[in-house]
């Protein structure tokens, strides 16, 4: 006769795990949705090392690079679940024309448009939908020598934007391979 062992050892796993827990944390909160004082809308998260920055284009150290990478949107997000490529602030997957020389992008617009929180800085003070413009001017951004961000991805992949980067200090304008179309904003 086979004896349960499986069953056994989980349960004598579960006691052993739940022996010295203490008090549950819901139990203190009146309202049972987290820890009493704290709001149910904090989370807090122990990381393994400091936060070095939170700006992109600066991020230079693995902690900095994975958090930023969480806090914002970017063209495309990985689905690991095996979707691969989707668009996050994208409408479709990036096109090559028929020679495979130029990309193009176009950003999800009216009701699906990703929107910027309101803010004083920016042309609309209640929030306006990410546009081309703003994309080139992150991708300008990544590429300025005095950052640390990107610039390994972008290098010798947008035409001008090496020659760009070089002059940065005399520079004017944007390098030729990065273009909006004046008749979709696009």
């Amino acid at each position: 006769m086979r004896r349960p062992f499986g069953l056994a050892l989980g349960l004598a796993l579960s006691a052993a795990c739940n022996a010295g827990s203490g008090p549950d944390p819901k139990a203190s909160d009146p309202r049972g949705v987290g820890i009493a004082g704290r709001s149910p809308m904090e989370i807090r998260l122990p990381l393994e090392q400091e936060i070095l920055t939170l700006d992109p284009a600066q991020a230079s150290d693995a902690m900095s690079r994975r958090i930023t990478g969480q806090l914002y949107d970017t063209l495309l997000d990985w689905d690991p679940y095996g979707g691969g490529l989707v668009p996050e602030l994208l409408a479709e997957a990036p096109t090559l024309d028929a020679a495979g020389t130029t990309m193009s992008l176009r950003l999800r617009a009216g009701a699906d448009a990703r929107r910027f929180a309101a803010d004083p800085c920016l042309r609309d003070p209640g929030g306006r939908a990410v546009e081309a413009e703003d994309v080139i001017l992150t991708l300008l951004r990544h590429s300025d020598p005095g950052l640390a961000g990107a610039w390994g991805l972008l290098a010798g992949r947008i035409v001008g934007l090496d020659r760009w980067r070089e002059r940065w200090k005399t520079r004017a304008g944007g390098p030729e391979g990065l273009t909006i179309d004046p008749e979709t904003g696009a």
